[in-house]
């Protein structure tokens, strides 16, 4: 019966082709800019190069089109072949939710349901023809993937793609993280697909990287990527923020089927316009391959520690897991705040959480020991001392010239990252409370 189906779609298709030479309708074109991405001095630039014309594929209608299917010799034969076929009728005759079409609709009314799920196949044919002729090679091509696709559905195969502003993946390169995800640059062409679809309602910076997060999944069941998907991208961010320490973030994404059957619609989703104004970051994060096991090590401390409460690596108690689950956010708000003032102030709230002691006396000199006992590094401490005594004069009011504000910031940035990052790879370290008793080991162990 399928067999019948592709033969008969391909007569419908080759009558589409003549109307269209009978009554002169133009193939349908829309203006396609195009781009060129380079990366100059760590910086990414993506320039427009010149305008070209591609078929519009949102214009293949029946109205557009100029076939009406009440007039098509072969599109009746069509709708029968379907109608007999209940491997056909689940994917053409139902609703979005999987459920058969109402017993109620007319002729006319199933006639445009059906046409709305072929015009995807319609829409992939000529696409890839570009003008109204019929090449068998093109349509045996797209025949192949439909067969398959009809044997497997419900499943069908879908992508969720989240561009990273601030992170640049070499050419040649890509970090398989899981399975299901990874990072990877994108091509010219997939950069000026985005640009084209999705870039002109979108306000923001550049990228040339994404996350992809790819699935099997039903049609019918799941209508969107579930919440964990969202989730382990949110660690990968962080976990990328951390390694750069710069404001690393996905301004928006899209999901979209990679087969020809398109159930259910595609969409894309934009993050706020306030996360879209803050500044993009100060310099590209370029990974390489030399930087694999790092992103994968930090990845996986992020996911353990964020996703994996049963984790046995992040083996931390309830009350020391809030601490450094603060922290992070405090890093990230650092990261994301324009004022350097604030930035210092973000990074101190983290580092209080961190190493607060249950004593509050002498909290300053306590925060730079500890810190610099956990780190293992003595100028750690100097450094921490000058930076909470800058913190404590801008929330006092007292003012600081903004070179020796940068400074700070510059330095609580990168002692903070460090901490951090040590805590999720070594968490058994992470005893804040008996870090002033390992320095008086070590300092009696260095007298004897």
């Amino acid at each position: 019966m399928i067999r019948k189906f592709l033969e008969s779609l391909r007569k419908f298709i080759e009558e589409i082709c003549c109307v269209a030479h009978e009554r002169g309708i133009p193939f349908p074109k829309r203006p396609w800019r195009k781009y060129r991405a380079e990366v100059e001095n760590g910086r990414l630039d993506i320039r427009f190069v010149e305008t070209d014309w591609k078929p519009d594929l949102s214009a293949f209608s029946e109205r557009t089109v100029g076939l009406n299917t009440e007039e098509s010799r072969v599109f009746g034969d069509l709708i029968e072949i379907i109608e007999r076929s209940e491997k056909l009728s689940r994917v053409f005759l139902t609703d979005n939710a999987g459920n058969p079409l109402p017993k109620e609709l007319d002729k006319r009314q199933i006639k445009y349901w059906v046409l709305s799920r072929l015009l995807p196949i319609i829409r992939l044919y000529f696409s890839e023809v570009g003008s109204f002729d019929f090449s068998s090679r093109v349509f045996s091509r797209v025949c192949d993937r439909l067969e398959r696709e009809i044997e497997q559905f419900p499943r069908c195969e879908r992508i969720l793609l989240c561009p990273l502003v601030g992170v640049h993946v070499a050419e040649g390169c890509c970090f398989q993280l899981e399975d299901d995800l990874r990072i990877r640059s994108l091509s010219q062409e997939e950069i000026e697909e985005l640009f084209n679809e999705c870039v002109p309602y979108y306000p923001g910076p550049n990228f040339s990287t994404v996350i992809e997060v790819r699935r099997i999944i039903e049609a019918f069941n799941a209508i969107s990527f579930p919440l964990e998907d969202s989730r382990r991208i949110e660690c990968l961010v962080t976990a990328l923020r951390l390694l750069s320490g710069e404001r690393v973030f996905v301004p928006f994404q899209v999901e979209k089927n990679l087969g020809v059957l398109k159930i259910p619609f595609e969409k894309a989703s934009f993050m706020s316009l306030e996360q879209r104004i803050v500044p993009v970051p100060g310099r590209l994060y370029i990974l390489n391959e030399r930087d694999r096991a790092e992103v994968e090590e930090m990845y996986r401390c992020m996911s353990e520690f964020l996703l994996d409460s049963k984790s046995g690596k992040i083996d931390l108690d309830t009350k020391l897991k809030r601490r450094v689950a603060l922290a992070l956010r405090k890093y990230s708000e650092c990261l994301d705040q324009t004022s350097h003032e604030w930035k210092l102030i973000a990074s101190w709230t983290a580092l209080e959480a961190l190493f607060s002691p249950s004593d509050q006396s002498e909290l300053s000199f306590r925060l730079a020991l500890r810190a610099a006992t956990f780190l293992g590094q003595k100028e750690v401490y100097q450094k921490l001392k000058n930076s909470y005594r800058i913190r404590c004069k801008i929330v006092h009011g007292r003012s600081s010239s903004e070179d020796e504000v940068k400074s700070a910031v510059t330095e609580t940035e990168e002692v903070l990252s460090q901490v951090l990052r040590k805590i999720l790879q070594e968490p058994e370290s992470y005893t804040p409370d008996q870090l002033e008793e390992k320095l008086l080991q070590n300092l009696t162990a260095g007298c004897t």
